[in-house]
């Protein structure tokens, strides 16, 4: 984007009044980024919603594990999600899908001979030697000890005999020629392990020989903030394992990976566990802080909490919604903290903040007097997608006094006007010296212009470009601000203070939220089928369901968040 030198003013706005003759510039998706600039700062809360996903999959089993040398497990009650959970048969985490899988691991074909022992829970958990290589140890509850042993000897080969060696008064169970496991019993599990060495580890555990990742402080505090009747739970000790925090952590995008590392170790350690219900399935994640590390003070504490209040405003029908409040509180915090563990961390991500902001709305655009305080209360966006695939959006911050913001919304409005942009690329035709003709892809410099309009006693400002392209639509009412991408959408808006019909506020989807929202500071609800074809990561995940809804709550020495999947 670069400055522009002269301002056409003869070049007659694009008509709004039919909506099928305005030409959408495929600018629109970065206008709205523009104008939510500082969203990105609340996505880190999805931390724990990106690694659930990855990971998601009741339990005496953190007492036979080894507190030194595990990274992390997950366990499943299968026998408690094929009664008490709805899933598809052919969903990948369906009942069937976990016992298949488990049959692999047991080096069966199908589940059948396993059922007669089975007691009903599966596990895996990572281990990490003092190489600081990874393996995997698999876990199996059983019902009858003597037919688990039973199936074991029958995995021989013609002729081959199970071989048996004693651990500190453990049987150990291996086979010369047919399996590349070993096997032992500890509580109430048959354990397998390709590493003898790993189950030498969970024996000592279970007898008592070694501390067990109950001894573990930060086991237990993310044990402690979730329910213990789930029909599945995971833990990860991220101090162990940081790629699994670093893989999934949208902040890389704009902060080198280099610098921010340092400020993840103030996330120890991860949880999740999953409920079944008639409605889905229930997730609830908690990532603790290690106050420590913060010199004693708070993660982060809001005064007050997400109310949800833009929802009346926004019209129902939503591919996406995503609401939160006080990100000027929530980015000062993360400076802060940047600042506190690698200083030039902070430094970068601010310049890059401001060189986003400077890019939209000018160089003499300040974050600190400009853009921050707009974003001190609750902010709204909702994602639009019609039938032929085209997403509109719609951007809403509360003002609380509509006065007091306008000096910020019209500097903003007046560095965006003095913008210019490139249109969208066009093949252009030309002919030659020899009479040939020749074809590229151009693209033409662009002045950034409005125009009014009123609409119910509400003036309405439209942004577009010199060729005609629409760029969005902004307006104030009801001490809001709104900017959106359609005309349509924004009147639907401003309807929306007549009543609540017809709103986010009054529909199913927010429904799903207060079912999960209980004291939230941010809450966001996607609607799976408007993606069920797209090529969105996690959608062989979300397959078996048709929204999810999501809240996250922030504490002082942890972040917790809760999760809807709704069938």
């Amino acid at each position: 984007m670069t400055k522009k030198k002269t301002k056409e003013k003869n070049v007659s706005p694009p008509k709004t009044k039919q909506k099928a003759t305005q030409k959408k510039s495929s600018m629109q998706p970065k206008i709205i980024y523009g104008m939510m600039l500082f969203v990105i700062l609340a996505a880190l809360g999805l931390l724990g919603y990106f690694i659930v996903v990855k990971l998601l999959e009741p339990t005496n089993l953190a007492s036979i594990l080894p507190e030194e040398q595990t990274v992390g497990f997950v366990t499943v009650d299968i026998y408690d999600l094929a009664t008490n959970g709805n899933l598809p048969a052919d969903y990948m985490y369906s009942p069937e899908s976990i016992e298949s899988t488990v049959a692999m691991y047991l080096g069966q074909e199908s589940f059948d001979l396993a059922q007669e022992w089975f007691g009903g829970q599966a596990a895996m958990a990572m281990l990490m030697g003092t190489n600081q290589e990874t393996s995997s140890v698999y876990f199996f509850e059983y019902s009858n000890r003597a037919l688990a042993t039973d199936f074991l000897k029958s995995l021989t080969m013609p002729e081959e005999e199970i071989e048996k060696t004693d651990y500190q008064g453990t049987t150990i169970y291996s086979y010369p020629l047919g399996q590349n496991f070993s096997a032992t019993f500890a509580g109430s599990y048959l354990v397998i392990a390709e590493e003898i060495s790993d189950l030498n580890l969970i024996i000592d555990t279970a007898s008592g020989d070694s501390s067990s990742l109950k001894s573990y402080s930060y086991y237990n505090k993310v044990a402690d903030n979730l329910p213990y009747n789930a029909t599945a739970i995971t833990f990860w000790d991220i101090k162990k394992y940081p790629n699994i925090a670093e893989s999934y952590v949208p902040i890389y995008e704009i902060v080198p990976e280099s610098l921010i590392s340092p400020v993840l170790a103030i996330f120890p350690a991860f949880g999740a566990a999953m409920q079944t219900s008639e409605d889905g399935l229930y997730v609830q994640t908690y990532t603790a802080v290690e106050k420590e590390l913060l010199g004693g003070n708070s993660y982060f504490s809001f005064p007050d909490k997400y109310r949800a209040n833009l929802a009346q405003y926004l019209p129902e029908g939503e591919a996406i919604f995503w609401g939160g409040h006080d990100l000027y509180s929530q980015t000062q915090r993360l400076l802060e903290i940047f600042n506190e563990f690698q200083e030039s961390a902070g430094v970068i991500f601010e310049a890059v903040l401001r060189a986003k902001a400077q890019e939209y709305f000018g160089d003499n655009i300040s974050l600190q007097y400009d853009i921050y305080p707009l974003l001190e209360n609750e902010y709204a966006l909702s994602v639009y997608i019609d039938e032929e695939g085209n997403k509109d959006y719609l951007c809403m911050l509360d003002l609380v006094s509509k006065d007091d913001k306008l000096i910020h919304i019209d500097t903003l409005k007046k560095g965006f006007l003095e913008q210019q942009i490139y249109s969208e690329p066009y093949v252009q035709t030309y002919t030659l010296e020899d009479g040939t003709t020749g074809k590229e892809i151009v693209a033409d410099l662009a002045e950034i212009l409005s125009s009014d309009l009123t609409y119910e006693d509400v003036d309405i400002t439209m942004f577009y470009l010199s060729n005609e392209e629409t760029l969005g639509y902004m307006t104030l009412f009801a001490n809001t601000f709104a900017f959106s991408t359609d005309l349509d959408i924004l009147k639907h808006s401003i309807d929306l203070m007549k009543g609540p019909d017809g709103s986010l506020s009054a529909s199913t989807d927010m429904d799903a939220i207060n079912a999960i929202m209980r004291s939230a500071d941010e809450a966001s609800y996607i609607n799976l089928e408007d993606f069920r074809d797209s090529a969105m990561w996690g959608m062989d995940f979300f397959s078996g369901f048709s929204g999810i809804s999501s809240t996250k709550n922030v504490f002082d020495d942890g972040v917790a968040t809760f999760h809807l999947l709704i069938q």
